[in-house]
């Protein structure tokens, strides 16, 4: 509307009137007031609202292939059968080896997610007979998406040197604790301090005993 063509007159007039009128204002007043807690009851309200997830993983296991053979024999083979669905918006891969990763992403306009993963699943089913005899079943993962409603750290507060298989120990403890609290969907471990084996191979008796690295 172009306010520039608006009677000034008039427009002083109206808000006179509205303004000596108590009547028509307490009428527009509580109008204003109905209208906005009606939309606040019907207003849908979530404190983590429901995401639809987009993004999944596929993992295939070949032993004793390089990432060459990988790459041909197992991950485009998989990914041929995945470029039919025009609901994918992207394919990553990487081939290491004896092992296929297949990152997939669907499309922004994508509402409803479950149709496609089944179609998905479906894709990389086709792809097994492809596959070689010695290459494990894909495993599917599609990646959950959602907030943490809670982030905390364990911090080591005492005298002697720190101890990450204590903090990983209490951690562990700590996160069955949540879990059995009802309610509690998922519990989560970040920069979880994984033991480590050192295997140390003396060569020599390694060549004796005809085994190699």
């Amino acid at each position: 509307m172009d306010h520039s063509r608006i009677n000034p007159g008039l427009a002083g007039a109206l808000a006179s009137r509205f303004f000596r009128d108590r009547r028509l204002m307490i009428l527009t007043i509580l109008l204003v007031v109905a209208a906005g807690g009606s939309s606040l009851l019907v207003l849908p309200r979530m404190e983590d609202p429901l995401l639809t997830p987009r993004a999944a993983r596929v993992t295939t296991i070949y032993p004793g292939a390089d990432a060459d053979r990988v790459e041909a024999l197992v991950t485009e083979k998989i990914e041929d059968q995945l470029r039919d669905i025009p609901e994918i918006k992207r394919l990553r891969s990487q081939s290491r080896a004896s092992v296929s990763f297949i990152s997939i992403e669907l499309r922004d306009e994508v509402l409803d997610s479950a149709p496609i993963w089944s179609e998905i699943r479906g894709k990389i089913e086709d792809s097994i007979a492809l596959l070689p005899k010695e290459a494990s079943r894909p495993e599917f993962d599609e990646t959950d998406v959602a907030a943490f409603a809670w982030i905390g750290a364990l911090v080591w507060d005492e005298d002697q040197s720190q101890s990450s298989s204590m903090l990983r120990r209490l951690a562990r403890d700590f996160k069955d604790v949540l879990m059995s609290i009802p309610g509690t969907k998922e519990v989560d471990l970040f920069g979880d301090p994984l033991e480590e084996i050192l295997v140390d191979v003396d060569p020599d008796r390694a060549t004796a005993a005809g085994l190699t690295a």
